[in-house]
């Protein structure tokens, strides 16, 4: 990365950690993942962390992944993601999560024996260099969370900019819902591509399969929001919800 591009990166998570201070999150950033399962398991209503960031089943430390817990004012843990570089060799992304998709799947749903359930698009099959896995993320929401506010712009995309300036990867993928990733988190969150149909998963209790799509940004996709420095979507987002609320208060009153 060059001088220019640190300077960058340095300020856009400058401003991200005022914005968020400022709106009450208080950040802790480690690569202990050994605190992070702690703080998981025994402070926050989330559940278990995914494989990929389980100390238990990877090798994780500072030289290849780092995690964020945010807290409310009570020390309760109301947001978590974490980052890790992978190793694709030489070949694409998509063969890397061919031979590891069982470690991406989510603790307590299901793999389905009888069935593709990795389906590679155009996207994975042509990325190659150096790839960076982003996922447990999680923000919550109601009277003592932080859903609804912008927060998942502004987070997301500060644990994007700590990974340009720690690995400068080629590339940053994550797996999200489809319901999800077409409701408009992606692009919030730093996502400028998606792969629709790409893995599906077994939800005990559900009858239907859970269909998850990769979303992804190269680093010129993301270096070029980090250096236009602006926060102006968190803003929008942020105001915009009170007047969703107002509208369902008055609907409410008048109703009464």
């Amino acid at each position: 990365m060059c001088p220019e591009d640190i300077v960058q990166c340095a300020n856009y998570i400058s401003s991200c950690m005022a914005r968020i201070t400022a709106e009450g999150l208080i950040l802790e950033i480690g690569s202990d993942f050994d605190r992070f399962i702690d703080a998981i398991d025994n402070h926050s209503s989330r559940g278990p962390v995914t494989p990929k960031f389980d100390p238990r089943i990877e090798r994780l430390g500072e030289n290849n992944a780092f995690w964020i817990l945010g807290r409310n004012g009570k020390g309760e843990v109301v947001h978590t993601q974490a980052i890790r570089i992978m190793d694709i060799g030489d070949g694409t992304l998509a063969e890397h999560i061919r031979e590891e998709f069982p470690a991406y799947t989510p603790p307590l749903w299901n793999l389905v024996s009888d069935m593709e359930q990795y389906r590679p698009g155009p996207g994975s099959l042509t990325i190659r260099g150096t790839a960076c896995y982003h996922g447990d993320f999680w923000l919550k929401g109601g009277k003592d969370g932080f859903r609804g506010r912008g927060m998942n712009v502004l987070t997301a995309r500060l644990a994007m900019a700590i990974c340009m300036m720690k690995w400068d990867p080629d590339y940053i993928y994550a797996y999200m819902h489809s319901l999800v990733a077409c409701n408009g988190i992606a692009p919030r969150s730093g996502f400028m591509h998606m792969e629709q149909n790409n893995v599906f998963w077994s939800i005990p209790g559900y009858d239907e399969l859970l269909e998850a799509w990769m979303v992804w940004s190269g680093r010129e996709d993301i270096m070029h929001f980090i250096s236009s420095t602006s926060l102006s979507l968190a803003d929008q987002l942020a105001a915009s919800r009170p007047a969703e609320f107002d509208r369902k208060k008055r609907k409410s009153e008048a109703a009464a």
